[in-house]
């Protein structure tokens, strides 16, 4: 996960679902101004979610962070739908860093830090400069699914040479306890509906998260993204690109316990 990876650059020691909503009322847009007739359709496909009961990814993890260096990590993540997600990550087969997050929140330790972080999702959001992600949206985030919620009464649609464009059309908020993150958001999908960009701009500071999803592949039921690109912007800065390179449906063993001596964390 993204947390992990940029808690085991940058630390320093101490001792809802989000609903997806839409609606069925026309949306005018396109090209030329045409309407779009297959509004219905389109939140169908973007907004319902696959099933699957566990998937396994592995891959690679790239990290740039300003003034920190991070050598590239072979990546295992591991997702029970609905219920956990499960990362290790090693450097030259030495296990560096493993996190598990549940609805509960999430439980981290890196092995290079000899230190820990509990809690809940105020840290992850703490990261990626925005207020609203919890379990259900951080598992659609890492699988290219529509993660935040969408209403065609709030956003405009365009049908483009490449799919669609939506573009909201005035400010989101999407945490139901925190007043302070109103976003403007763009988001863009292929024809067949795949995501391609979401673009989050906070309305009352500089921050900004920008999410590409790349090279999109058939896996059973399912079509899951190669690559994951993460710009963060704003009051914390920085890169993440998450290469998929093997999925699989096997159970697996998601052993987790933080070793012990080691020091709580917080983000900076």
């Amino acid at each position: 996960m993204m947390f992990l990876v940029l808690l085991s650059c940058k630390t320093r020691s101490k001792a809802e679902e989000n609903s997806q909503t839409s609606s069925t009322d026309s949306v005018s847009g396109g090209v030329d101004g045409q309407r779009v007739a297959t509004t219905l359709a389109f939140y169908e496909k973007v907004l319902i979610p696959p099933k699957f009961t566990q998937l396994k990814i592995t891959g690679k993890v790239e990290v740039n962070i300003p003034n920190t260096f991070t050598p590239q990590l072979n990546s295992t993540m591991y997702i029970v739908q609905d219920e956990k997600i499960w990362m290790n990550m090693n450097v030259l087969f030495i296990n560096a860093a493993r996190a598990l997050a549940t609805p509960n929140g999430i439980e981290a330790y890196v092995k290079t830090e000899r230190s820990y972080i509990q809690s809940d999702f105020h840290y992850i959001n703490n990261l990626l400069n925005v207020n609203f992600i919890n379990y259900k949206t951080l598992e659609k985030l890492l699988l290219g699914r529509t993660f935040v919620k969408l209403s065609s009464k709030q956003y405009q649609m365009h049908k483009t040479k490449e799919g669609y464009t939506l573009a909201s059309v005035v400010p989101q908020q999407f945490s139901d306890t925190d007043n302070e993150g109103v976003y403007h958001v763009k988001l863009e999908y292929a024809e067949n509906y795949d995501l391609l960009k979401v673009d989050l701009q906070d309305t009352k500071s500089k921050n900004k998260l920008f999410i590409e999803y790349l090279e999109w592949v058939d896996f059973e039921q399912m079509r899951l993204p190669k690559y994951v690109k993460i710009i963060i912007k704003g009051g914390k800065s920085g890169e993440i690109l998450l290469e998929n390179t093997k999925f699989e449906s096997q159970k697996m063993n998601t052993p987790f316990s933080i070793p012990k001596n080691y020091s709580k964390i917080e983000i900076q």
